[in-house]
């Protein structure tokens, strides 16, 4: 006895026909399966098609295809399992997000919406040329780079804070307040525009540009040159090897503070000891150092009250008869070692 065939109704989709109840209908164009259900075109109903899964293999896991419209074309997007699992992992979407949102996963498959690169508990962000209009926080345990080490930029128009250490690339600029609590590298410019400049841990600068006030709890490490500094700048301890040039106030409140290079300042509160092994330039009026300053040559043009000093060579006495012959008025309590 030959064995029965069972054939489907087949043919291009354009001329899929309306099917009787329960008959199958294939189309050999779209690879498109029917059943029919009132013997009319309009209640075919469509069951599937090869053209919304990609079927998996041995090494690549399968997939379902997104189509486009048809009148457009044939094309599609994949969301496509990885070719290896350790096993069945279920992702449930969350809601409706809000404008602006990103979607986030917990370890279970979990989405949800958040809102800030805070909520997202970023571990470690490399960030090329970027622009933020609001706050940026890292509550990392590793390190940070802002910015491609040669080419990268980040220009941030709220605050930025970092609880680990930084690297700043190419440059920085920050609007609001920035605040780290580690140490931040600036191998380029950092760009500070704001207020509460909070920075408890070590900075190395390459080019510093601080308009308003910035606080430095550990050390400031300046190997460039051209370190403008337009606001008040509070430091613990301060080493500073190229030319450092502040308009404001500079309060040391530590010891060690060694300067290679030369400072021009206009307004200085020293409390603790500051040593200068180059020269020293004060332009304006009311230089308070409250502490021992041991420098090596001196250069002084605006009026220099200091209650402890320590002279290393005969160079500060020169200059001490040089402004005094011309007239300079110098009160000084001076200790000599």
């Amino acid at each position: 006895m030959t064995a029965p065939v069972i054939q489907f109704k087949r043919g291009l989709l354009a001329n899929l026909p309306g099917l009787r109840v329960g008959e199958p209908g294939f189309t050999t164009d779209s690879y498109d399966l029917y059943v029919g259900l009132t013997s009319e075109t309009s209640t075919n109903k469509f069951l599937g098609s090869h053209r919304y899964w990609t079927k998996n293999t041995a090494t690549t896991g399968s997939g379902v295809n997104l189509v486009e419209g048809t009148d457009n074309g044939t094309s599609f997007i994949t969301l496509k399992s990885p070719d290896s699992l350790a096993g069945i992992t279920t992702y449930t979407f969350p809601a409706t997000p809000s404008d602006g949102d990103v979607l986030s996963t917990d370890a279970d498959g979990n989405l949800s919406w958040v809102t800030s690169l805070t909520d997202l508990g970023v571990t470690n962000l490399i960030i090329g040329i970027g622009t933020f209009t609001n706050n940026v926080g890292f509550t990392t345990d590793t390190d940070n780079t802002l910015g491609d080490p040669d080419t990268g930029g980040v220009q941030i128009d709220g605050g930025l804070g970092v609880n680990k250490n930084v690297t700043v690339g190419a440059g920085l600029s920050v609007v609001g307040g920035f605040e780290v609590a580690g140490i931040a590298t600036v191998t380029g410019s950092l760009d500070v525009n704001g207020t509460d400049h909070d920075i408890n841990g070590a900075i190395a600068l390459d080019h510093v540009t601080v308009s308003a006030g910035a606080t430095v709890g550990g050390a400031l490490d300046v190997n460039g040159t051209n370190h403008d500094i337009n606001g008040a700048i509070a430091l613990d301890h301060v080493t500073i090897s190229g030319i450092a040039t502040i308009s404001s106030n500079l309060d040391v409140n530590g010891a060690n503070h060694d300067i290679n290079g030369s400072i021009a300042l206009d307004h200085v509160t020293v409390s603790g000891i500051t040593t200068v092994s180059s020269s020293l330039d004060v332009n304006g009026t009311n230089h308070d150092i409250n502490g021992a300053i041991a420098l090596d040559h001196v250069t002084v043009s605006g009026i220099v009250t200091a209650t402890a000093f320590v002279d290393d060579g005969t160079d500060l006495l020169t200059e001490i008869n040089t402004k005094t012959s011309t007239g300079k008025a110098i009160a000084m309590a001076m200790v000599f070692s």
